[in-house]
This record gives structure tokens, C-alpha cells and sequence, in this order.
């Protein structure tokens, strides 16, 4: 199929918008010692830049990520790629962003798109996206990398360097709360036979009130949150000993 492209310009950012079959992108990066100098990163939902390809290695780089569908009977993706070591998706630069429709019809997990990062010697990034389901159309929109960017970049890391690692112990946090949550919950499948009214009430409540803060975006998890969540897994961890007991005791009614 043939590509189509529309030249717009922004400000001082040039961007394409392509469409075709499989689609890619290109942007050419600075790495002058032959390594590359900021991580490539993908957007996650909750804002995080989700590292794909780490700073530091060598160059050429080939490495491709396969994804799938989060929601049942979902039927497009978006990829919002960056550069840069910050954590947040929206303190880094933006590459490109690809919208992929039309994805096969059905349940999370089952449709399989692939994203493929290449790096030539020369710095030149490609990126480019298959579903590998259907032969289908992506469409591309691509921001050239600002020149000096990474200059510009290195002073920020600098100055941001606390607010960042503070970002970074928060994401940690939240990160070991839904791991916590997850296993717990399949505990609780089992635990919940041998468990009394009030302590399933209990778990309930407390299990609520730290999914209802995970599952927001970082932008909008405040430090009151974060206080309450350190409470709340505090309280948790208190369930957990509940848990064990009483699957313990089911565990004894086949013994």
C-alpha cells in the first residue's frame, strides 16, 4: 500500500502523519560515543515512561516488544513513545505516537501486536508496529527531536534529580501495592471459606481503599494519598496474617 503523509508544522516541532500498512517511523538521535544516552520509553496509563530500550547500550540496537489488549473486545491501540530518563512520560520528549485500529475482536490478552525499536549505528531510530493478527493500517504521527535536546536534557536531570527520585520511591510504592493486591486476592479465593463475616468485610474494605488509589493517575496522586496508601498497607499486611490462617485451616479440612 502506498504511504500517505501530511507535512504540519508546530511551533518549532516538525511533525509527519503516516499511514500504511504496518506502520513505522524514523527520527534520528544524538549519540555521539556510539551509545545511547536516554532511555526509550513507552507511556504507561497511569503517565509513567515505562523503559523499553535502557540508556547505555550500544549501538546498533534491535529489540522488539509485543503487546496485547488490556480490556476485552477492545478494538484499538495507542503508543505513545518518548526519550528521556525522567519517570514521568510527560517530563521526557515525545517521539512519536501510533494509533493502531481495527485490532482482532476479543478477549483481553488474546490480540498480538508487536513494536519493533531499531537503532542503526549512525543514531537513527525506526520504529514500527505489526499486528500480527490481521494485515492492518497504522496511523503515525512523528515529533522530530529538538536539536540540543540532549543538552537541554542532562541540565534537567540535574536540577530534577530529587523531585524525580521522589517520583521514582512513589512509583515503587504503588507498584508494591497492586503486587500485593494480586496476591492476595488469589489467597483470598481460598482463605474466604474458612473466613467470618467481619473479616471478609474487613479485607474488602481495606483491599478498596488502596485499589482506589492505584488504579488513578500519577497526576493525581497526591501526598495525602500516598499517606493514606502507607496506612492502608499497613493494615493490609495485617490481613495477610488473617489470610494465612485461614487458609491454613481449609487447607486442613483435605488433610
Amino acid at each position: 500500500m502506498a504511504k500517505k503523509t501530511v507535512d504540519i508544522n508546530v511551533g518549532k516541532s516538525k511533525f509527519s502523519r503516516n499511514q500504511k500498512a504496518g506502520g513505522s517511523t524514523s527520527v534520528q538521535l544524538d549519540c555521539a560515543n556510539g551509545k545511547l544516552p536516554f532511555d526509550i520509553a513507552i507511556e504507561l496509563p497511569d503517565g509513567r515512561a515505562h523503559a523499553v530500550v535502557r540508556r547505555g547500550r550500544t549501538l546498533p540496537i534491535h529489540q522488539e516488544e509485543l503487546f496485547s489488549t488490556a480490556s476485552s473486545y477492545q478494538t484499538a491501540m495507542e503508543f505513545h513513545v518518548v526519550y528521556g530518563n525522567r519517570p514521568l512520560a510527560k517530563d521526557c520528549e515525545s517521539i512519536t505516537r501510533i494509533r493502531l485500529r481495527n485490532i482482532r475482536w476479543s478477549a483481553a490478552g488474546v490480540p498480538k501486536v508487536t513494536v519493533n525499536f531499531d537503532v542503526d549505528k549512525t543514531g537513527l531510530l525506526t520504529i514500527g508496529v505489526n499486528n500480527l493478527d490481521r494485515k492492518d493500517e497504522a496511523i503515525v504521527e512523528t515529533n522530530e527531536i529538538p536539536t540540543g535536546f540532549n543538552e537541554t536534557a542532562h541540565a534537567a536531570e540535574g536540577e530534577n534529580a530529587a523531585s524525580d527520585a521522589a517520583e521514582r520511591e512513589r512509583i515503587r510504592e504503588l507498584d508494591e501495592a497492586r503486587d500485593l493486591l494480586r496476591r492476595l486476592d488469589d489467597e483470598y479465593h481460598v482463605s474466604k471459606r474458612a473466613m467470618k463475616w467481619g473479616e471478609k468485610r474487613e479485607y474488602k474494605r481495606v483491599r478498596k481503599a488502596i485499589a482506589d488509589i492505584v488504579s488513578q493517575p500519577l497526576s493525581k496522586t497526591s501526598n495525602t494519598d500516598m499517606k493514606a496508601l502507607r496506612l492502608n498497607m499497613q493494615d493490609m499486611r495485617g490481613q495477610k496474617r488473617v489470610l494465612d490462617q485461614r487458609k491454613a485451616q481449609v487447607e486442613g479440612w483435605y488433610d
